[in-house]
Order: C-alpha cells, then structure tokens, then sequence
C-alpha cells in the first residue's frame, strides 16, 4: 500500500524567511485546487468556493486520483517556476497543457498508436 504525503502546504511559503505575501499564496493554492476539483482529479471536495484558508491548509497524495497525481508531478515545478518569474499565480495554462498530454497520450494507449 502507498504511504501518504503531503504535495503542498500553505504554511511552507508562508513562513517567515520565505517572503511570499500570503494573499498571492491564498490565490495560487485557491486557483489549482478548483483546477483540480473541476477537471474530476481529485478523489473528494478540497476546497469550497469562499472556504477560508490557513497556514494548515495542504494538498495530500490521497487528495488525488491517479490521472491527479500525474499531472501534479509533471506540473507543479513549472508552475511555481513561472509563478517565481511573474507570472500570475492563478494562470493554470501550464496544468491544462499537461492535462492534455496525459489524455491524448491515455487515448492512443487505448487505441494501440
């Protein structure tokens, strides 16, 4: 059996030293776990729609289906990358391009391509 873990924490970018203002790391953590919840990757409700967040709040492996967790890793480092060069922290181009990957990539598997 998989053990569980944490994916991501609200707490890790907030904490003192790390500088990121709490209200863009609300944004980002807000923007992709709807992401998730919308496109059927995660296994139940994350986050309601005005649901406040605290520095607790945090993404676990069992949080995601399998097609979640995939696009997770393949994802998640070229997010926060982008985030890191300015770009908008609720911009989930780079999870949609990836999610598209995966599933193109799973309908050729069932096609025998």
């Amino acid at each position: 059996m998989q053990s569980d873990f944490t994916l991501l924490q609200i707490g890790w970018f907030t904490r003192p030293g790390v500088g990121t203002p709490e209200a863009e790391v609300h944004a980002f953590y807000r923007a992709l776990l709807q992401f998730l919840q919308e496109h059927q990757l995660t296994v139940r409700l994350l986050l309601e729609r005005g649901e406040p967040l605290t520095d607790e709040s945090k993404l676990m492996r069992s949080d995601l289906t399998h097609k979640g967790f995939l696009l997770y890793q393949r994802a998640e480092q070229k997010w926060l990358k982008g985030i890191d060069r300015g770009k908008d922290p609720t911009d989930m181009r780079v999870f949609a391009k990836e999610l598209t990957k995966i599933e193109l990539a799973g309908i050729k598997k069932a096609s025998g391509h």
